[in-house]
């Protein structure tokens, strides 16, 4: 089943544009695709594919392009196996750097959140920094699914806030994101959902991320020794 779920974004209470977050899972691999719609002076199209490794809940593959007078493109992998995580701008500019720690990219990000809303304190490591998602409070929120009580949090850097329905499945409500010293603001207004076909399975099985199988390790350094999940490569099936 296909999780879409559909928000209005608005600046300074002007609507501006439109954004959708399809969320789906086969096997291992949870796939995040989102569209971002602005209008007016923006004028911009905006489409982000995400790849997570369920059982760690890290991400593997992310890609945005953005069209408006050009048409740009950028993707990163995150390969445990060469202990690389390798970038391509473009269809020539590539470079790499090395793996060092499991990542979260701009979807999974919200993904990681929604799972783990209960928690005051999180450091979620991106590439390039760390973001620290900080718990501010809890509050009633009104809109699409009527009132709801929802637990707000504060991202740093950057200045971003979240609200997450504090019952599961934990849907994000609210996001605000700072974007040249303004805050445009992202409302749900729709959850649908979509069975999925045979040719979003065909899609899936032959996306270029390879399928993983787990084992559980513990990690007994952790101090709340939560369970870890060791990797292991496997080919994909034909």
């Amino acid at each position: 089943m296909i999780e879409i779920c559909h928000y209005i974004l608005s600046l300074q209470g002007k609507v501006i544009g439109s954004h959708s977050l399809r969320t789906y899972s086969s096997r291992n691999i949870i796939s995040l695709e989102a569209k971002l719609i602005l209008q007016g002076s923006r004028k911009q199209i905006i489409q982000q594919q995400s790849r997570i490794h369920a059982p760690s809940l890290q991400s593997l593959f992310f890609q945005e392009e953005s069209q408006d007078h050009d048409k740009r493109q950028f993707s990163v992998r995150f390969d445990k196996e060469s202990g690389l995580v390798k970038v391509t701008k473009g269809k020539n500019d590539q470079a790499s750097s090395p793996y060092i720690q499991p990542y979260q990219d701009p979807l999974s990000l919200l993904y990681y959140l929604r799972h783990f809303c209960h928690e005051d304190h999180l450091r979620i490591p991106m590439l390039g920094k760390d973001v620290t998602a900080r718990f501010l409070r809890e509050d009633n929120l009104s809109g699409a699914l009527g009132q709801r009580l929802v637990r707000i949090y504060d991202l740093q850097p950057g200045g971003s806030y979240v609200y997450i329905d504090n019952e599961a499945p934990h849907y994000i409500l609210r996001l605000g994101q700072r974007i040249d010293h303004q805050i445009i603001e992202a409302n749900l207004v729709n959850i649908s959902h979509e069975k999925l076909t045979k040719k979003t399975k065909s899609d899936f099985k032959n996306d270029k991320v390879q399928r993983f199988k787990v084992k559980d390790s513990i990690d007994t350094s952790n101090k709340d020794k939560r369970i870890r999940r060791r990797v292991v490569r496997k080919p994909a099936s034909k």
